[in-house]
């Protein structure tokens, strides 16, 4: 299949201003391309990722908004930097750019290498479009420019009789889109879930981590578009050319959405030369709303469908699907694989399976899973992955023993709880969750079901992350951020010590309910 995009904006709002000007009339030109029309999944567009305040205050431009995402890397990174220096490195940078464009003038829009000095300074041709961005900083659409990729499988690429030494090989490819996707909703502007799960998901396929591969065009927007993705995906850079080389979106041409093909097309064209190496394609799209990347190599790849005998999962969401006289039918889940973090969805029909389901939550629980020579993937519940709760109460009354939670014939006490594989399995294994409150509010469940009522407690951990939880949202993040034991108890004691300035002030803990 051969996947082409085309831009003609230049033309079309050429010979609309030529017409209007000698005229005073609209082209008549439509959209109507004829023939009959393909159903697409509607799209819900700019909407998907503003907000109503947002296009009232012209936030919903991405000239203003990447500018504002600048400003958060000046402030979270470099405020010691003068706002004239940070200026002109943000030029210098796209000085690089300009020179790689230059060298590639058959097909850059602007081939025409250009000093920082010229870069930074606005002036009437370089005004500034949303500070600290000049116009020669900001992605360039108005242009003429179309890029297409062949997409075959081997077989067919034989067949037709493309030459081997043409042949490019997908190695690795990820989606991932930003939670939260509005840009107002994410907790840091300086960090991207998204792309950092990119990055997992990447290196775990390759084996090897993304700073290895030889040749990389990151998506190049606007500046900090480029430095954004190199920060996340662990691409430390120097110079331009070792994260792009088409020149970028400002002086090889920004064509709307199509810009991706031309960089897959130029690696495309660098993978033939340096045969056996590897190059990296990302993207974007909205504001850092939707990334995608994307490995190549000459070098063929092994794609095994998965076909284990058994893995080892973790449950992340369930159902029972029931027939038409009520009868539960069969289970369906959607889980995380223990060894790969690969999420994946399984079905059983086992009656114990069903009803174990029906009797418990299954979230977090552990599972084995089988794939059958048809594909057909299925999963059994762990015998000992059945939670009961045993509350201890003593002879004296009014009190309450500190609660224990059965794992199987494991006892575990509230104290071990953070152990337990609900809280780091899955997406929540080894980094932090998409959402960082996610993991923190899990947390704060267990902690409140766990513990014993607030007035018994003395120094007990979970009062200091409970009360630090409803206390102070700011220290959610860093809850959510944590990655296993150690980092969770050195949390514990941070908000031990903030909950003891809080009594020295006179503010008291919220009560557990």
């Amino acid at each position: 299949m051969t996947l082409p995009g085309v831009t003609e904006i230049r033309t079309k709002l050429s010979a609309k201003k030529s017409q209007v000007e000698s005229s005073g009339k609209e082209l008549p030109w439509g959209d109507d391309p004829g023939g009959e029309p393909r159903r697409f999944r509607k799209s819900e567009g700019m909407r998907a990722y503003v907000t109503k305040q947002m296009i009232l205050t012209g936030l919903v431009d991405p000239t203003v908004a990447y500018a504002i995402f600048e400003q958060a890397y000046k402030k979270e990174r470099y405020a010691h930097v003068p706002r004239e220096q940070y200026q002109l490195e943000l030029a210098r940078l796209m000085s690089e750019f300009s020179q790689l464009a230059a060298a590639d003038p058959d097909n850059a829009w602007d081939p025409q290498a250009r000093s920082a000095e010229e870069i930074a300074t606005p002036g009437r041709s370089n005004r500034f479009v949303a500070f600290p961005y000049t116009r020669m900083m900001n992605s360039f659409i108005d242009v003429d420019q179309s890029a297409a990729v062949v997409l075959m499988s081997l077989g067919e690429a034989r067949r037709r009789g493309v030459p081997p030494e043409n042949f490019v090989f997908l190695h690795a490819h990820a989606d991932v889109n930003e939670e939260p996707y509005r840009m107002l909703y994410r907790p840091d502007f300086t960090i991207s879930p998204a792309l950092r799960t990119i990055r997992q998901r990447l290196e775990e396929t390759l084996g090897e981590p993304l700073s290895n591969i030889k040749h990389k065009e990151l998506y190049s927007c606007f500046p900090v578009a480029v430095r954004h993705a190199a920060l996340q995906l662990g691409v430390p850079f120097l110079h331009a050319s070792d994260v792009c080389k088409t020149g970028g979106m400002q002086f090889h041409g920004g064509p709307g959405n199509n810009f991706s093909t031309h960089s897959i097309a130029l690696m495309v064209e660098i993978l033939r030369k340096d045969r056996g190496s590897k190059g990296l394609v990302t993207s974007n799209g909205g504001i850092f709303s939707r990334h995608s990347a994307g490995v190549y190599s000459t070098e063929p790849c092994n794609w095994v469908p998965r076909r284990a005998d058994e893995d080892q999962a973790t449950v992340d969401l369930w159902t029972v699907v029931f027939d038409a006289g009520n009868n539960p039918k069969r289970a369906i889940i959607i889980g995380t694989l223990a060894a790969t973090s690969e999420r994946f969805i399984a079905a059983s029909a086992e009656a114990s399976t069903i009803q174990a389901l029906l009797e418990r939550d299954a979230f977090g629980l552990p599972c084995s899973v089988q794939t059958t020579p048809e594909g057909r993937s299925t999963f059994q519940l762990h015998a000992q992955s059945r939670l009961t709760e045993k509350t201890h109460r003593p002879k004296r009354r009014g009190r309450l023993e500190e609660r224990n939670i059965s794992l199987g014939k494991k006892v575990m006490s509230s104290e071990s709880l953070l152990e337990y594989p609900a809280l780091f399995s899955g997406p929540m294994a080894g980094r932090p969750p998409i959402y960082q409150d996610e993991l923190a509010m899990q947390y704060l469940e267990l902690a409140k079901l766990y513990s014993t009522p607030h007035k018994q407690i003395k120094a007990h951990m979970f009062h200091f992350l409970y009360a630090g939880l409803q206390l102070h949202t700011d220290l959610r993040a860093q809850f959510g951020m944590s990655k296993g034991w150690e980092e969770l108890n050195a949390t514990a004691l941070t908000f031990q010590e903030r909950l003891k300035k809080d009594r020295a002030s006179g503010q008291k803990p919220r009560k557990m309910s």
